[in-house]
């Protein structure tokens, strides 16, 4: 992908969307995780913390915010 992007991951189990958001990452994207306070499931979220995968973590309520200073309107 070469246009521009922000990946986002959300609460959930396993480490799929962790190693995905990673890779993103690693791509030059701005990544943003769930933070543990407002996650239901903290799994994947922590995968990608723990891996360094996020560039940004936020409490659900922020993240939405954030996206709309990336691009809006």
């Amino acid at each position: 992908w070469s246009g521009d992007g922000v990946g986002v991951l959300r609460t959930g189990r396993g480490g799929d969307g962790a190693q995905g958001l990673k890779r993103m990452r690693q791509q030059g994207f701005l990544t943003i995780a769930q933070d543990q306070q407002r996650s239901a499931v903290y799994g994947m979220p922590k995968a990608a913390a723990a891996i360094d995968a996020a560039v940004e973590i936020r409490p659900l309520e922020r993240i939405a915010g954030r996206l709309m200073e990336i691009f809006p309107k």
